[in-house]
């Protein structure tokens, strides 16, 4: 999952920057959720951009790395997780992964 969000800060915010670029990955659990942070300080994006790729159809559009990795999160886990996009031309891209975060119990039984 977090592969496509990667790939994608690095060809489409870092590659197209002048200057230094920055992606930053933080992985952290948030109450009951599980948020892989993936954050670049690459070129942004408009949020019509970002709707775009988020709506159109994937057969007539190249860029679906996002679209997928949501489509498979929700799939999985539900409607309730997903990706949350904060994006600004010129400035960068926030996408956090939210998923379920589980732990297993080991529940001591003696015998």
């Amino acid at each position: 999952m977090i592969q496509p969000i990667v790939e994608n800060s690095v060809v489409h915010g870092i590659e197209p920057k002048k200057g230094r670029g920055i992606i930053e990955i933080k992985i952290y659990r948030k109450e009951d959720y599980l948020v892989i942070s993936v954050e670049d300080n690459g070129v942004g994006m408009e949020n019509l951009e970002l709707e775009k790729i988020l709506n159109e159809d994937q057969e007539n559009y190249s860029k679906i790395g996002l679209k997928n990795t949501l489509e498979r999160i929700k799939l999985f886990y539900g409607n309730e997780y997903g990706l949350k996009i904060e994006t600004q031309k010129n400035v960068g891209t926030k996408v956090d992964i939210i998923l379920l975060y589980a732990t297993l119990r080991k529940e001591r039984v003696d015998v």
